[in-house]
């Protein structure tokens, strides 16, 4: 079964000051690479957000993406991207490709490469893996609704970090250049990547 995309755009930016997912790149706001780049992977794409931002600008060449809202089920937001991860395999009942509004660099071939990955695997998440760094993103993955269980008992014991959770989970690695793991957290990550476009 092919993967929904799911892109977490609930975050409360407090390095950046503001809301970085709003913050121009290209001409754009943050959040549409990413957007862009599940769109050429995925039949439909949920959108994560929490309650006080429903409402998302879809850009008029992706006005046709089939695409639903999914607000986070913690309104005091204290469950971080987890709410959001939960919350779309909770609703959709299907494996979510996940991605992070804040991953502008991240290509639709590498996202391909993850979902092959996970057709073929039994693990619970299949993650991007910086090359050079070696660090997981977890934020850029594959998150199989069988997980679902595990997860949801995570979260019952109060659990909120997103390693902590993989920790108890069957997780596949995909290597990818490190560049396509960046994140933007402050104001100077995006003037460093205003470089780039």
């Amino acid at each position: 079964m092919c993967p929904e995309g799911l892109l977490l755009l609930g975050g409360g930016s407090e390095r950046f000051g503001s809301d970085k997912l709003r913050a121009p790149i290209g001409g754009e706001p943050l959040y549409v690479k990413p957007l862009r780049a599940l769109a050429g992977v995925v039949s439909h794409i949920n959108l994560s957000v929490r309650r006080a931002k429903a409402h998302v600008d879809i850009p008029s060449d992706l006005a046709r993406t089939s695409t639903t809202v999914i607000c986070d089920r913690d309104e005091n937001h204290q469950m971080g991207p987890l709410d959001g991860i939960a919350s779309g395999i909770a609703e959709r009942g299907a494996d979510q490709l996940v991605l992070a509004g804040d991953l502008p660099v991240v290509s639709s071939g590498l996202l391909n490469r993850l979902m092959e990955a996970a057709r073929d695997s039994e693990a619970d998440v299949v993650c991007a893996r910086a090359i050079q760094s070696g660090q997981i993103q977890p934020l850029c993955a594959v998150w199989k609704a069988t997980s679902a269980p595990r997860f949801e008992a995570y979260l019952a014991e109060g659990g909120r970090s997103v390693f902590g959770l993989l920790d108890r989970l069957e997780v596949q690695v995909v290597d990818a250049p490190d560049r396509e793991l960046i994140n933007i957290n402050r104001p100077g990550d995006l003037d460093l990547l205003g470089q780039m476009y």
